[in-house]
């Protein structure tokens, strides 16, 4: 049992996140909560092949001990011969435990694995046992056993198992001196590969010794407070205004009876009691296309965690859950364990806080829009006058009957949301930046490079920076199976299709130039094409992309795996050649322009499918069974790109009236401006309406679900590592963002 503090007045983003940061301590986890066993492995486990492995159950434990910050992290260290390693962190569990096993095994590698749990030991083992049988070679795992006041050990009937299944016990101490003996046992298991499980020793501390829980309502102001009656009456609007939502309450009150009886058909109450049911009847709903909208008080959220996770997350179904704080019940509340820090652990939810009425309006109109995953976290109460500090209470915290309700003011000020967190820290990503753009700075061209940019600059005028950044993302992005001694040529020759793509981008986003682009993808198909009504420049234009096409396609045919892999390449670079004339066609037609369209056919300009295929064409340890699920995961990885390429480059694009980006479909979309004012508004006008549509934020949730997409299926590839791939997507995420205006 986790003691909790009380969750405070929520006021915006900024204090949901804050306020997630809550500690909550108490009964087990405290190893891991500790950091030192993770601090350890780090230490001793930090070669290529080594994986950290950390098992969380509990959500609060979770963002407790920070793994969020550790999940796919790349730290890095470097070893007595000077080489620099990255140090790989998953909490995927135990399932990444058996993909790490069936790699390491695929392709013979030497690597350890090391598994941390959260838990008591005898927990751990029945996971571990029933998943693992037998001790394989090179692992490690630590769990912890907690002594209830110098009672026995409860880990003492599982060791004869752990034995006999291959286990060498190793118990420790949670004491300086039982730290210092675990790092050395891990230095010494590095010399004799057998596998070893590590039981640590901690004494219990009483529930709720070191919580602060107060039995105090807060005082002051109004901010993070929003009326049961508002949210009532927003859902009813939104239930008006959309056929596709459902609603589900999971809150006991009376006052949900107007709503429910005026939508009997798509509505349904559910008594505290019976919660499971709920569940699973709205998954049903969402299953078959509709939205539902759930309402659940906090205590239910922390009793129900799981099952909502894998209902909803786990198939990735559109959805929309209100956590109540209701103030009617706060004390009991309390003495429950309110649990908001669980709420950012709703995978793939954005989590919002409206602050009130007004704010509430706007976010229950981003659910009607259908587009994301939804969680708000809502105060709810009647706005007691004591609030304010001019209100009298009756002793026991409530209000006196006779004093009136203040009506809720309402607000213009937008709320500033807090995203689906992305695997690291913000703090953490923000120091990957700075060093990555420190490393763009610093590359240098190989030769066959060099020379292709000298023909570009001939006809193009991108600068230098470009492929400095191109060539870093492609390096952080290229699948691990490639083979080493090649890995540096297929990077160059990804560099070239990039050239290559610039060299058509270019001309596609121009209006009216629709002869001179079907002269150029006449060139990349070794084609002749009529030129002659092509301008002097436009020629030379095509004949350096008729060179560089030369050597990209003689460069790819040079592959051990060429053969296998050609059609598939062929078909990649189609789609590409495709959304170049998908841009030509909404440039001249901008009245064409749609959400649907544009996310279909434009991530293929960024080439990331065709990339992969060209790592295959020279990794002879992929496993070809799994090329689909690769390819799958490739497409989201590839559509996750798109969108951070938009981000960053829909402002440049304005002057050049080129309004292929996603950013201008959402906001015709969504009425903010039609394909007439695309074309009549002065740039500067037009950039400040686009900026205050949030419509970049609907695109970075995009962003969030396609990355869940891509993780799941990278989770179900054996033949391939594909951690720090999945790692690196999210640099590129941040590359894009820092790189505004440059690329």
């Amino acid at each position: 049992m986790i003691s909790k503090k009380p969750f405070e007045t929520l006021t915006d983003g900024d204090g949901a996140r804050e306020q997630a940061l809550y500690e909550n301590r108490g009964g087990t986890g405290r190893l891991i909560q500790s950091g030192w066993p993770l601090d350890l492995l780090q230490q001793v486990f930090c070669n290529p092949d080594d994986r950290i492995v950390v098992e969380i159950h509990d959500a609060v434990l979770r963002r407790e001990c920070q793994v969020q910050s550790l999940v796919g992290r790349s730290v890095v260290v470097e070893d007595e011969g000077g080489t620099v390693h990255p140090v790989r962190f998953t909490a995927r569990g135990l399932d990444s435990t058996l993909g790490y096993l069936e790699a390491r095994r695929h392709m013979a590698t030497n690597g350890w694995i090391a598994l941390i749990a959260d838990g008591q030991t005898e927990a751990v083992v029945e996971s571990v046992r029933s998943r693992i049988p037998e001790a394989p070679e090179r692992m490690v795992v630590v769990s912890e056993c907690v002594h209830c006041e110098g009672g026995p050990c409860s880990a003492d009937e599982y060791r004869p198992g752990l034995t006999l299944a291959g286990w060498t016990i190793r118990d420790i101490g949670d004491s300086p001196q039982g730290r210092d003996g675990f790092f050395a046992q891990l230095n010494n298991l590095r010399g004799d590969g057998r596998s070893a499980w590590f039981i640590v020793h901690t004494e219990s501390v009483p529930n709720g010794e070191d919580s602060t829980v107060q039995s105090v309502r807060p005082t002051g102001r109004n901010e993070g407070v929003v009326s049961h009656d508002a949210l009532v009456a927003e859902l009813t609007r939104l239930l008006e205004q959309n056929g596709d939502i459902l609603l589900v309450t999971l809150a006991d009150s009376a006052e949900w009876e107007p709503l429910l009886q005026r939508f009997p058909r798509r509505s349904l109450a559910v008594g505290s009691s019976n919660v499971p049911h709920g569940l699973t009847w709205a998954s049903a709903l969402a299953d078959f296309g509709g939205h539902p909208v759930f309402v659940m008080t906090s205590d239910q959220l922390t009793q129900h965690h799981r099952q909502i996770v894998e209902e909803l997350t786990g198939r990735n179904l559109a959805w929309t859950l209100v956590v109540l704080e209701n103030d009617l019940d706060w004390i009991d509340a309390v003495d429950s364990g309110v649990s908001p820090g669980l709420i950012p652990f709703i995978p793939g939810a954005t989590l919002v806080a409206p602050a009130n009425a007004g704010e509430l309006k706007r976010e229950i109109e981003r659910v009607s829009l259908n587009e994301r995953c939804l969680l708000m976290y809502l105060d709810v109460r009647r706005l007691w006058p004591q609030l304010n500090g001019n209100g009298s209470t009756n002793g026991h915290g409530t209000p006196d009957a006779a004093v009136p309700v203040e009506p809720l003011p309402a607000s213009d000020a937008v709320t500033e949301l807090a995203p689906a967190t992305p695997l690291k820290s913000v703090a953490s990503r923000r120091t990957e930046s700075q060093t990555d753009q420190q490393l763009i700075e610093a590359i240098e061209f190989s030769g066959d490079t060099r020379g292709w940019i000298d023909q570009y600059e001939t006809v193009g005028h991108r600068n230098q920076y470009l492929w400095k950044w191109c060539q870093y993302g492609i390096d952080l992005t290229t699948l691990p199976c490639v083979d080493s001694p090649v890995r540096d040529h297929v990077r160059d020759t990804k560099l070239l299709s990039v050239i290559i793509c610039v060299l058509l981008d270019d001309v596609a986003d121009r209006r009216g130039s629709r002869d001179w682009l079907e002269a150029l993808l006449a060139a990349v198909h070794d084609r002749e094409a009529d030129e002659s009504g092509l301008s002097e420049e436009e020629r030379r234009h095509v004949a350096v992309t008729r060179s560089l096409w030369g050597d990209y396609a003689g460069r790819a045919a040079g592959y051990g795996r060429y053969d296998d892999y050609r059609d598939i390449w062929l078909f990649d670079l189609e789609q590409f050649f495709n959304t170049m004339r998908y841009a030509a066609l909404v440039n001249d037609n901008p009245e064409m322009m749609n959400c649907a369209e544009h996310d279909l056919y434009t991530p293929h300009n960024m080439l990331m499918v065709s990339f992969g295929t060209l790592d295959l064409m020279c990794s002879e340890q992929f496993d070809a069974r799994e090329l689909g699920t690769l390819r799958e995961a490739l497409w989201h990885a590839q559509t996750m790109g798109r969108i951070g390429n938009v981000i960053s480059t829909w402002r440049r694009e304005i002057p050049d009236r080129d309004f292929s980006a996603g950013i201008f479909a959402r906001a015709v979309a969504r009425g903010a401006i039609n394909s007439e004012e695309l074309q009549s508004l002065n740039p500067g006008d037009l950039q400040t309406l686009l900026e205050q549509g949030e419509f970049e934020e609907s695109l970075l949730q995009k962003w969030y679900w396609h990355r869940s997409q891509c993780t799941a299926a990278a989770e179900r590839i054996r033949s391939a590592d594909l951690t720090a791939v999945l790692d690196a997507h999210d640099r590129f995420l941040m590359m894009h963002l820092a790189s505004s205006g440059r690329i």
